[in-house]
């Protein structure tokens, strides 16, 4: 577990969105390489330029680029008693043209960390795709890592419970291979409920104004519902091939999600009704959305790159 200082090869999608993506893996082109940069080094305009085809969104830069530190980097548009407790200290804070930034390691250099999201214990909670690890780290830095029960699970996108209810004060995510919805306490034990569609293509999760967790099958073009207690309830999108990504729970109360294939932005009400908006531009590929401070629904479009509200 001694710490990487040698060249670290950056990809623009080795990660969870490629498997995310559009039915015809359009929506993020995978296997693409960016050039070799060592530790210190600068990713240059061009580099920035691939990695926004990639996510479909414009990377922020300080003058002459952005400094590439620490032991791995991975871009992205992702109970066991066992623990693995990260001992390695963190990379030294450096100040950027943004503020400071600190980097903290993994215990492993290809666990490839995905989606983060801040749990009810004050700490942030996040998925290790290819480690097949719930990770948490705590504002100072700690990090405890909790491997699933089957291995391959591919943990993607993760998201706190609800604030009230049997589901709360967890912390629940997707397996994307395991096809299967995963629930961790806050002490670490992991539970998991296999979603009844096969190769469903699990993909966003997010806490519902009842109680429950609401997710997108993009594969079986569904949307799904998990209730504390781990009972399952799947909702067939009326027109095929939508493929749903992301998803969260607007300021109507409904849950929101995108059409990545479709090119829409739709809502599923808590009772199964559904409802879909077109884009202006229908190859956009709407990729995540969340609601903003000032009460609107806002979007990210990967292909078209730009970002969307709904007023």
């Amino acid at each position: 577990m001694g710490d990487v200082a040698g060249a670290n090869r950056v990809r623009c999608s080795e990660s969870i969105m490629p498997r995310l993506g559009a039915a015809d893996n359009s929506l993020m082109r995978s296997q693409t390489a960016c050039p070799t940069r060592r530790k210190g080094t600068l990713l240059r305009p061009a580099v920035y330029s691939c990695l926004g085809r990639e996510y479909g969104s414009k990377v922020a830069r300080g003058r002459g680029g952005l400094t590439v530190r620490g032991r791995h980097t991975a871009y992205l548009v992702a109970g066991c008693c066992l623990l693995l407790v990260s001992a390695l200290p963190a990379a030294p804070a450096r100040a950027t043209a943004i503020g400071t930034m600190i980097e903290y390691p993994l215990s492993s250099v290809s666990a490839q960390p995905g989606s983060i999201t801040a749990g009810s214990d004050s700490n942030l909670w996040f998925t290790e795709y290819a480690g097949n690890r719930i990770g948490r780290i705590t504002p100072r830095g700690r990090i405890t890592e909790f491997p699933l029960p089957a291995p391959g699970s591919e943990p993607a996108v993760i998201s706190a419970g609800p604030a009230h209810g049997p589901a709360s004060g967890t912390v629940w995510f997707t397996e994307f291979t395991g096809n299967r919805i995963g629930r961790i306490a806050l002490t670490g034990k992991v539970t998991e409920y296999r979603v009844p569609t096969a190769r469903s293509g699990l993909a966003g999760i997010t806490a519902g104004p009842d109680g429950a967790m609401w997710f997108t099958e993009q594969a079986a073009n569904k949307i799904g519902r998990v209730t504390g207690g781990g009972a399952i309830s799947e909702w067939r999108i009326p027109q095929n091939g939508r493929g749903p990504l992301g998803i969260t729970r607007g300021p109507d109360g409904n849950l929101w999600f995108t059409e990545s294939v479709s090119g829409r932005v739709g809502w599923i009400s808590p009772q199964g009704r559904f409802r879909q908006y077109p884009l202006l531009a229908p190859d956009s590929q709407p990729a995540f959305l969340t609601t903003g401070s000032d009460g609107k629904l806002w979007f990210t479009e990967a292909h078209s790159g730009l970002i969307g509200r709904m007023d």
